[in-house]
């Protein structure tokens, strides 16, 4: 794999675990950067597994852009957050002025993600921070998307719908 977590240590700092990671490879301009980032596992298994599971879309996602997937060259990857709002992963291409949001929807009973996910993005995604950027929106699922959603995404080329590892056509 060209883009992954080369390594992952946890640690307790302050009564709070914390796990460091580094992604070794974000793009082929410079294949040896190295992006060490840290992490507060919250003590609640819930949002411990959503922790794992954001690290985990941003490997799939810089893994689609390496092997021209998604056309993409990011030079960012990671989480956004602000007092209002919280986007699960956010990729920018600062040389092309681009931007990736996207939501990662993985339900327990395998419900397909709809519409409304979508929906919500785009309204989240209207902050200052992402003026004059170029955005594309994706969503990442392991239970597949509704027939209502896929049909957009024929229509919308900023949106990507990704399941498991593929980007859904």
């Amino acid at each position: 794999a060209f883009c992954r977590i080369s390594s992952t240590r946890l640690f307790k700092l302050n009564s709070r675990y914390i796990c460091k990671f580094s992604l070794l490879g974000m793009h082929e301009i410079n294949p040896w950067f190295v992006h060490t980032s840290y992490l507060h596992i919250p003590k609640n298994p819930t949002l411990a597994l959503l922790v794992i599971k954001i690290v985990s879309a941003s490997n799939i996602f810089a893994e689609l852009c390496k092997h021209r997937k998604i056309d993409f060259v990011p030079s960012r990857i990671g989480a956004y957050w602000n007092k209002n709002e919280e986007i699960d992963l956010v990729a920018i291409d600062e040389s092309h002025k681009r931007m990736f949001a996207a939501e990662c929807k993985y339900y327990k009973d395998d419900k397909p993600v709809d519409v409304n996910v979508y929906a919500k993005l785009t309204e989240k995604c209207q902050v200052d921070d992402f003026k004059g950027y170029d955005l594309t929106y994706g969503i990442f699922s392991k239970s597949g998307f509704t027939k209502h959603l896929r049909d957009i995404v024929k229509e919308n080329k900023k949106l990507i719908l990704i399941n498991e590892c593929s980007v859904v056509k």
